[in-house]
């Protein structure tokens, strides 16, 4: 079965990363989009859903740069699953991209390094904090305008209290430390 599956998977992204049509890369690019979003430091934390709005743009050949805000939703579980107000956080993150596919082609395959604050709120209130992510994403081009991505990024945030006070731990309200989350998000793209 693995000789015939996996060379039309090879087929399939090869025929994929032509160059589209028009043959032009894009140089701007929206998007939004949903999907599973798992704290991996703390375990009174539930994985939960999230999402995010982002902004791409080519700054010359590979290189690009992209804007990304994002917010996500997790229960509290264990000894704290009776707590009523869910961990809710997010980001507003900058940095550079790099796409790993030839520019123009159907399906880009892209990097990313992020920085900027990242919030949280729950029974302790809001903090606000500097973080970073690494990401990757997979764009799939189906026409001109529009496209499919699905996005990785690993988040390390609580890095340093941007309002004075960091994170703190529900349980011993001690500062909690560094932090970090996963997503995989999903997203519907347009592009210029």
């Amino acid at each position: 079965m693995s000789r015939v599956v996996f060379p039309a998977i090879g087929l399939i992204l090869a025929s994929a990363a032509r160059p589209a049509s028009a043959g032009e890369p894009e140089t701007f690019r929206l998007g939004l989009g949903f999907g599973y979003v798992s704290p991996l430091a703390d375990p009174a934390v539930a994985e939960g859903l999230g999402g995010g709005v982002e902004a791409w743009a080519r700054v010359v050949g590979r290189l690009g740069a992209r804007l990304s805000i994002d917010i996500a939703r997790n229960a509290l579980e264990g000894d704290l699953s009776g707590v009523p107000w869910p961990y809710t956080g997010g980001d507003v993150t900058f940095g550079p991209t790099l796409e790993f596919t030839s520019p123009g082609s159907s399906l880009a395959w892209l990097a990313s390094v992020e920085t900027g604050p990242y919030w949280t709120a729950y029974v302790l209130g809001l903090s606000w904090t500097w973080g970073v992510n690494f990401g990757t994403a997979l764009v799939w081009r189906f026409s001109r305008p529009l496209g499919l991505q699905i996005r990785t990024n690993y988040h390390l945030y609580n890095l340093a209290p941007l309002d004075g006070d960091a994170i703190r731990c529900p349980r011993t309200m001690l500062p909690a430390g560094t932090l970090d989350r996963l997503d995989v998000i999903l997203s519907l793209v347009v592009a210029a």
